[in-house]
C-alpha cells in the first residue's frame, strides 16, 4: 500500500485550524496511478468514490455533461490495489 502522507503531519496533541494540515494541491487519479508504476508497482484495480457526501455534486455534474467534461475518475478520494512482483 501506497500513502501519500506525513510532509505536513501535526503531532499529536496538536491540531490545525482545518481539518487537514495545509497543502498546496491534490493529486489527480491520473498522477497517483503513474507515480505508482513509476515505482514499478502493477496496478490491479485503480477507482475513484464519492467519500465525502456533504455537498450536492448534481450542479457540478451537469455543468461537466452539457459541456463535454468526462465524469470518470471524478470521484473525491482515489482507491489503488497494486502489487510489486519480487522478480
Amino acid at each position: 500500500m501506497l500513502v501519500v502522507h506525513g510532509l505536513f503531519n501535526v503531532p499529536f496533541g496538536r491540531s490545525h485550524r482545518c481539518f487537514f494540515p495545509p497543502h498546496f494541491r491534490e493529486f489527480t487519479y491520473f498522477e497517483i496511478v503513474n507515480l505508482i508504476r513509476e515505482a514499478g508497482f502493477e496496478i490491479n484495480k485503480a477507482t475513484t468514490e464519492k467519500v465525502w457526501h456533504f455537498w450536492d455534486f448534481r450542479p457540478i455534474e451537469k455543468f461537466m455533461r452539457e459541456n463535454g467534461y468526462s465524469l470518470d475518475f471524478r470521484g473525491d478520494d482515489t482507491f489503488v490495489i497494486s502489487c510489486k512482483s519480487s522478480v
